[in-house]
């Protein structure tokens, strides 16, 4: 899609389907009627989409049926929380629980191991066991509660280890985030981001970015190209995130027209 205005022959970013600058978002709930008129309008800035438990646990399953659907008809990539597969563990029906996602239309999911404990091993045959499934594997890497700086060489050594078995890329876990950089990005611990990105490939990590200084931080250090997400609204995509990568707006410093003068 082009803008009104592409005879200004506009710098544009890639196209879907992207391997890097990804957006991740997070569905709230919609109806299929609401997320079919935000897809139509915006659906080409969005690469992932995070359909919550609550939806899975206790709404219609026709309704996520019909919203896995769509989302993937504007090639956008559905994908269920990390928490689906924990209360799977619980019950000893992980087998079973990837079965009826992919049966819904699913063919990506996130792992995670925030509340069932699990140890490198088994999370390295959780990964396969979900690529066997047909599964893209989205892993986050870190706990919901933490508190401490990232430790970037026990992180990489893990990241890799779970890319190595078959996961696309890490969704690096907001509480990391806080720790590392602070509210503002201005910790002295901030660089651990840039030293982990630099081992592991900027390609393999999304940072689970939500809040405004966090994600202008990634992107003054990054570029435009970083993955961010998925807990980032619908809405927020184009009134905010994108304006951002494209450099349009007072905190980016309009960076967009020096890139036109360049284009």
């Amino acid at each position: 899609m082009t803008g009104s205005l592409n005879f200004l022959n506009i710098p544009h970013r890639g196209q879907k389907p992207r391997q890097v600058g990804l957006t991740l978002v997070r569905d709230p709930g919609l109806s299929a009627r609401q997320l079919e008129e935000m897809l139509d309008t915006f659906g080409e800035f969005v690469d992932y989409a995070k359909i919550k438990q609550f939806e899975l646990f206790y709404m219609g399953a026709e309704l996520t049926r019909s919203k896995v659907a769509l989302y993937r008809h504007h090639s956008v990539t559905p994908f269920c929380g990390g928490t689906v597969i924990e209360a799977a563990i619980i019950r000893d029906k992980v087998a079973q629980t990837l079965s009826a996602l992919h049966e819904i239309g699913f063919r990506a999911i996130e792992l995670s191991d925030n509340i069932v404990e699990l140890t490198l091993a088994e999370k390295i045959a959780l990964v396969r066991q979900a690529v066997a499934a047909g599964f893209e594997v989205l892993f986050e890497y870190g706990k919901k509660y933490d508190q401490d700086p990232i430790d970037v060489a026990s992180a990489s050594d893990e990241i890799q280890t779970l890319m190595q078995a078959g996961a696309s890329r890490i969704i690096l876990e907001r509480s990391q985030l806080d720790a590392t950089l602070g509210p503002d990005g201005k910790s002295a611990t901030a660089g651990r981001l840039e030293e982990l990105a630099a081992r592991v490939g900027m390609r393999s990590v999304i940072f689970e970015a939500e809040t405004p200084n966090h994600q202008l931080w990634l992107l003054h250090t990054f570029g435009p190209e970083v993955n961010l997400g998925p807990n980032i609204s619908l809405e927020y995509v184009v009134s905010n995130l994108e304006p951002a990568r494209c450099g349009l707006g007072r905190a980016e410093g309009y960076t967009f027209f020096e890139k036109l003068r360049n284009a």
